[in-house]
């Protein structure tokens, strides 16, 4: 009887995700390319005419992977920092997998947090998002990015984009 008693409640949660974020590797972002959102894919073909491993691989230098600490060699989230020639702005360009999306809560606290102090060195932050990427769009703003512009053609296929910002005064 003892034991029924046990099973009368719904378990408890005994596992918080936990993050770990690194430069990318050729290794890491060939992980990454077949497992992204459909958001993120369709973004990426809006925006290049090469296939998603080949703009992984460009300026791997620029990007970071994010991983759960259980699983740190299969990441869930990339991101690209760029900042533009002149000097006066710097793009990030984020894309996640479907476990990325799956342990949301945790992620928007973690990337958030990187976010903050990547902004000590740069304060505003600028990323061009394709504009059927609702879901994504949404995940940005609640890292602490604002609608700043809306773009009726944008990409080589001249799609629409919402242009979002992030700047240290919003967060």
């Amino acid at each position: 009887m003892a034991h029924a008693k046990a099973y009368q409640h719904h378990p408890t949660a005994t596992y918080a995700p936990a993050f770990t974020m690194r430069g990318a590797t050729e290794a890491a972002l060939r992980y990454l390319a077949p497992r992204l959102t459909r958001g993120s894919l369709n973004e990426m073909d809006a925006l290049s005419r090469f296939q998603p491993i080949s703009v992984l691989l460009s300026e791997m230098d620029k990007k970071v992977v994010i991983a759960d600490i259980t699983s740190p060699d299969k990441p869930i989230a990339v991101l690209d920092v760029t900042v533009s020639p002149n000097g006066t702005d710097t793009y990030l360009w984020a894309a996640r997998t479907e476990k990325g999306v799956q342990l949301d809560w945790a992620l928007t606290s973690y990337v958030s947090a990187v976010l903050n102090g990547f902004q000590v060195a740069h304060p505003t932050l600028v990323s061009p998002v394709d504009a059927r990427n609702i879901e994504h769009i949404a995940w940005l703003k609640c890292v602490g990015f604002e609608h700043s512009e809306y773009l009726p053609q944008y990409g080589r296929k001249e799609l629409p984009f919402v242009i979002l910002k992030r700047t240290k005064t919003n967060v």
